[in-house]
């Protein structure tokens, strides 16, 4: 009959058996049955609740002892349990498993329904082992379930499914436990159990995919791919049982899916992949919008799709998956146990989204996501330890993003977290210390505390400690680990961290093998560690390693490719290093051809084009100092310029910038001489001080070329400010560099010789002492051993002998030869700056004859001169100087002795330096005047007159050389002058004497008031007017010539070396006067500058002869104007002592013995007296007078003299003149 017309029987009959009636529990049971049967069929609540209440109702009927009450026991737990099924209430199931325990009891070993009993029992405990996790009932229900098999013999029809349930069981304690018996037990349950399911047993498709769910999960537990193998033919097996409009379609498509999904996983074959979307979509199709399990398809088509993605990187598939996985998380609303997995996975999506495309809309989603996945996991729930980690990713890459600290410090806190849930032998724990390490790392980037890049170091040291030696993985720790260490050497400049970074970057590499996709990135930076060390240590085996490494990472990076760009530029700068290193030319040429290759792949926008402009220029710039070619200055001009468009008001890198073009238009001013180069030079520098303010690293190096900049700018133009914003910057920078610092010696050295400028410009000698005593303190810092001594000691002699040039201390000179042959010490034979040494003594030496015409320092000085010579043959830079310096020494020999051929030999080698100066070469004009020099020495008859014709063709030759405004035109008009001066001496020629007198007035206009060399020009032009004077008796003349003298004698104040020359010649010039007009007061004023002269020539003064001589002559003059006897007597006095400084054959002996014996005469006889015969004449032995006023016989002729006429007293200036 139907189940509602049965339903209306039983209660019809439960109506028959009121409370009390015997027949009661039977009929409250069979109603109770029958309604449950309806709610097999119907699934109404309502009719289960009804059985069970009818159930217990006939089971209270049914008490202990009653034969019935065992199947009241078992079908009230059977109904609990399908209502716990239904309803999920944890009493229902409870209730069930009691009275599970109570029906056992009453089915003792034999009963026929005991294994019945057993079965539902262990399938409750089951149930409350999935709800409460609690092993215990997991453990009694294997119990049970062995039980109940046993009582289930072969040939038992419940034998399969006894073997099925244990099976599950075992199944449920390996995912507990992950004893790896239990699996293998239950696959070898199931494969009894499928044994039992011939073809065409309807639960044969279950059983089917229950054995290859377990050989599923034993794949995954021991990778043998055979269990997976067999999983999937079994899954088809199942699916081949499950046509189309099976209700255990879907699953059977689910699971075959998932397999083949694994298969891809271990396997890569995208076929694998590509079945596993098509079967989820086909399984998707069977779960329409409001079926359970539609969620949970969703989910697993998505995880396909994103696999897809992964492979293929075909974006439609991504967004297919962050749409489906978006449906799933619709269905599983708050409170869902799934919800966090769909959370999860969403997340991971649109992670990876943001990964492809960039727009941080997807990053804030994933962490939006994240977010919401951990607040539905309580703390301490390990699965936590998943998303802590996820989210932590993504703030990661927000914070790499966008430089938000917040996020980087929260993807800290989560990592930390993470790793706390992740403890010792956990699976995941390296990766956590992985990631921690990598944020530690990055918060160093940003705020430079050590404590995280040390925190970073230990983090990868302890996974490295978790990760097997060999393991291929370990190659990313071993790398990561090897970065940090090297930003700790960076900053803390620790050598070990260095060398343990190198070691495990070769570590590394070995491990990325020919092929590996990071091979590059380990030769990248194994390369970088090798340079930092050849930086620390100069061992060129590091640098060319580092090449070698940059070389192979090339290889491997093909043409084009924009990362190619990065070991270009690194390859360029290890080549460069290398260049500076051992000047090799191929270095640079290749370094220059690597730099432009980079600045091919960074075109404008690029990030780094600036870098690869800046780089490329610094070479080109190198190229130019090796090689002179313009157009590789004129190139890194260019490209400075470029760079410094790229690097606008603001940016960090803007002072490097202005500091390099700076530096390249510098050289180009060098080369070129054009201010406007220099000029603009001296704005970027200033422009870039300005952003390098106190404190700055660089503002010392700004101090240092703005300084050298300006020092240019004055030597160029002369303008003064120039230098004293040098001096200023100067010291400035000397400011920077405290005691104990290397580069303060060269900062010293530098204001030493800003000062000596200066010194030369205002002649101010403090200038030129605090040049000395920087220059000692330089020396100071330089002790023995020092490299840079030798360089000390050259210039310390120098300022000495500067010094020495402007007081005439011969200390000063006696210490520069000291230092000049210390210095020579340092360059032993075969050292290249042997032959500048040399040369500097010999010109020390050459001073110190000069000063005390020592010919023993002449003639160490021409040895000296000729051994650095031998080591300038042709072709040497140095050869002309040498050349004109010893002929300059052999022609002051020639001076000294009169051998004609040290003055031969001037000439010759005054040619030879000519020669190696041909016109257009800068010392051109010097060695046409120094020949000219040598030449006009040359002895005075007519058969060498063509030699007196030589120097002044020669010195009109030099001065046709030199433009108006040349430096050195003054000076060439000086020695043109003098030598037309010179010629008309000889030869009596008024225009030579006229020509002399236009050039000294040519040479006085270019060099004005202050310039150093003014007096000696005044000086000739008024030789020279006295000259055309005495030729002309032109009154204007000698008025000018006076003139001049004076103030030439303004020019050389007290302590001046050329005092007493000027003060003489002066002297001169008023006696001229004094005997044209009479006038008293020239001659008065000629006896006061007489004695001032004579004060400068001491009794030891070499030259005392000329001033005696010239005083007594004026003092004669003044005896005959106001025959004052003290005068006569007095120069009576001054010319014994004029005669006793002179010997016979001297130039003036003969002329001061007459003027002393005609001022006797003067002395005996107050008169004029004639000659001998004359009226008038008084007759004396004057010949005993002389002897005794001598001191010694008169010379022959000389006995009887009378007294000289006017012409005879002029006959006494060519002694004056002579001797001067």
């Amino acid at each position: 009959m139907a189940s509602t017309d049965y339903i209306s029987h039983e209660r019809a009959e439960l109506t028959l058996c009121p409370p009390g009636h015997d027949g009661r529990d039977v009929s409250l049971f069979n109603l109770a049955q029958a309604l449950y049967d309806k709610f097999g069929r119907q699934r109404e609540v309502g009719d289960l609740d009804e059985a069970i209440k009818l159930h217990h109702a006939a089971l209270e009927l049914r008490p202990s002892g009653h034969s019935d009450r065992a199947s009241s026991l078992r079908w009230l737990a059977v109904c609990l349990s399908d209502r716990y099924d239904s309803q999920g209430a944890i009493a229902d199931l409870e209730e069930a498993v009691a009275l599970g325990h109570a029906e056992l009891a009453l089915c003792p070993p034999g009963d026929p329904f005991r294994a019945t009993c057993l079965h539902n029992v262990a399938y409750d405990l089951h149930l409350r082992f999935k709800k409460l996790a609690r092993m215990c009932d997991l453990e009694e229900s294997i119990g049970l379930h062995r039980a109940a098999l046993e009582l289930c013999p072969s040939g038992h029809p419940d034998r399969a499914s006894s073997l099925c349930w244990l099976a599950i069981c075992l199944s449920d304690r390996y995912d507990s436990q992950g004893a790896i018996a239990d699996l293998e037990e239950a696959v070898t349950l199931s494969r009894a159990e499928l044994e039992l399911r011939p073809p065409g047993d309807p639960f044969r498709a279950s059983c089917l995919c229950d054995v290859a769910c377990y050989l599923q999960w034993r794949f995954k537990k021991l990778a043998r791919m055979c269990d997976l193998e067999e999983s999937i033919g079994l899954y088809r097996a199942a699916l081949e049982l499950c046509p189309s409009g099976h209700p255990d379609r879907a699953s059977s498509l689910g699971l075959l899916a998932v397999c083949l999904s694994d298969r891809y996983d271990s396997q890569g074959a995208i076929s694998n992949l590509e079945e596993a979307v098509a079967l989820g979509r086909a399984e998707l199709e069977l779960y329409p919008p409001g079926d359970p399990f539609r969620a949970s398809c969703l989910c697993d088509v998505a995880l396909y799709l994103h696999k897809r993605f992964e492979k293929l990187a075909r974006m439609c598939d991504l967004e297919e998956s962050i749409e489906l996985h978006r449906a799933a998380l619709e269905l599983r609303p708050s409170g869902h146990p799934d919800q966090a997995l769909s959370l999860h996975w969403l997340a991971i999506c649109h992670s990876d989204r943001y990964d492809c495309q960039g727009t941080i809309a997807d990053l804030e989603e994933a962490v939006t996501l994240g977010h919401a996945e951990l607040e539905l996991l309580p703390s301490g729930d390990l699965i936590r330890a998943i998303p802590l980690y996820n989210v932590a990713l993504y703030l990661h890459k927000r914070f790499e993003k966008l430089a938000r600290m917040c996020d980087l410090e929260e993807s800290i806190e989560l990592h930390r977290a993470a790793l706390e849930l992740r403890p010792s032998g956990h699976p995941d724990q390296a990766l956590s210390l992985h990631w921690l390490a990598i944020c530690h790392s990055d918060r160093y980037d940003c705020q430079g505390t050590i404590a995280d890049l040390e925190e970073a170091v230990t983090l990868g040291h302890a996974e490295l400690e978790l990760l097997p030696s060999g393991d291929l993985i370990r190659a990313i720790p071993l790398y990561n680990v090897a970065l940090y260490l090297h930003k700790r050497f960076e900053k803390l400049a620790r050598m070990c961290d260095l060398e343990e970074s190198i070691e495990l970057h070769r570590a590394a590499l070995e491990l990325r093998p020919s092929g590996h996709p990071d091979q590059a990135l380990s030769l990248h930076w194994l390369a970088i560690c090798h340079s930092d060390r050849y930086d620390c240590q100069g061992t060129i085996a590091d640098l060319e390693e580092a090449v070698t490494l940059g070389h192979a990472e090339l290889e491997l990076l093909p043409s084009g490719d924009l990362i190619r760009a990065i070991p270009l530029y690194n390859v360029a700068l290890y080549l460069h290093k290398r260049f500076e290193k051992l000047a090799r030319m191929c270095d640079l040429e290749e370094s220059i051809e690597l730099h432009r290759a980079a600045l091919e792949l960074r075109p404008s926008g690029h990030p780094d084009q600036a870098l690869s402009l800046h780089w490329l220029a610094i070479c080109h710039s190198d190229r130019y100092d090796c090689q002179g070619t313009i157009a590789d200055l004129e190139e890194a001009v260019t490209l400075g310029r470029a760079e410094l468009e790229l690097c606008p008001p603001g940016d960090p890198f803007r002072a490097a910038c202005l500091h390099s073009v700076a530096r390249y238009l510098q050289q180009r001013f060098k080369k070129l001489a054009r201010m406007c180069d220099l000029e603009e030079s001296i704005g970027l520098h200033c422009a870039a001080l300005e952003l390098r303010p106190p404190g700055h690293p660089d503002q010392v190096s700004s101090l240092y070329w703005l300084a050298v900049c300006l020092s240019d700018g004055y030597d160029s133009r002369g303008a003064i400010a120039d230098l004293e914003e040098a001096i200023a910057l100067r010291r400035a920078e000397l400011e920077l560099h405290p005691p104990g610092d290397p580069s303060r010696a060269t900062c010293l050295h530098d204001i030493a010789c800003c000062l000596y400028k200066r010194s030369r410009r205002l002649a101010r000698m403090c200038d030129l002492e605090e040049s000395i005593e920087l220059h000692r303190a330089v020396l100071e810092l330089h002790p023995s051993g020092h490299p840079d001594r030798a360089s000390s000691l050259h210039w310390l002699a120098v300022r000495l002998s500067d010094r020495y040039d402007s007081q005439g201390a011969i200390s000063d000179l006696e210490e520069a030869v000291a230092l000049r042959r210390a210095e020579l010490e340092l360059c032993p034979p075969g050292d290249p700056l042997r032959s500048t040494s040399l040369y500097n003594v010999a010109y020390s030496l050459y001073k110190r004859f000069k000063k005390s015409a020592g010919m023993c320092n002449l003639e160490e000085s021409i040895e000296l001169h000729r051994a650095a010579l031998e080591l300038r043959p042709s072709g040497h830079p140095s050869r002309a100087l040498s050349l004109d310096s010893l002929a300059r020494c052999l022609s002051d020999r020639y001076d000294s002795q009169g051998v004609v051929a040290d003055l031969d030999e001037a000439i010759t080698l005054a040619h030879a330096a000519l020669e190696l100066c041909p016109p257009g070469h800068l010392y051109h004009g010097i060695s046409l005047s120094n020949l000219a020099f040598y030449l006009q020495k040359r002895p005075q008859n007519p058969t060498a007159r063509r030699y007196r014709e030589d120097p002044i063709k020669l010195r009109r030759a030099v001065l046709d050389l030199l433009p108006p405004e040349h430096p050195d035109r003054p000076s060439a008009l000086h020695s043109l002058a003098l030598c037309l001066s010179n010629r008309y001496d000889s030869l009596g020629i008024v225009s030579d004497l006229e020509e002399a007198v236009a050039f000294a007035r040519a040479a006085i206009k270019l060099r004005p008031l202050g310039h150093p060399d003014r007096g000696t020009s005044l000086h000739s032009l008024a030789i020279y007017l006295r000259k055309r004077f005495q030729k002309h008796a032109a009154m204007c003349d000698l008025e000018e010539a006076i003139e001049l003298h004076r103030a030439v004698l303004e020019l050389r104040p007290s302590g001046h070396p050329d005092r007493a020359s000027s003060l003489h010649l002066l002297v001169l010039c008023l006696l001229d006067r004094y005997d044209n007009q009479r006038i008293v007061a020239d001659l008065e004023e000629a006896i006061t500058l007489g004695r001032a002269t004579l004060e400068l020539h001491p009794p030891t003064h070499p030259d005392r002869a000329s001033p005696l001589h010239d005083l007594a002559l004026c003092l004669v003059k003044r005896f005959r104007l106001q025959h004052t006897a003290n005068d006569l007597n007095e120069a009576i006095a001054l010319e014994q002592e004029t005669l006793q400084l002179l010997i016979p054959g001297d130039q003036g002996y003969d002329v001061s013995q007459r003027c002393l014996t005609e001022y006797l005469r003067m002395k005996i006889s107050p008169r004029v007296v004639t000659m001998s015969g004359a009226p008038g004449f008084v007759s004396f032995d004057i010949a005993a007078a002389a002897a005794h006023a001598y001191g010694r016989p008169m010379q022959p002729g000389c006995a009887v003299i009378t007294l000289y006429e006017q012409s005879t007293i002029q006959a006494a200036a060519v002694f004056v003149h002579g001797m001067h």
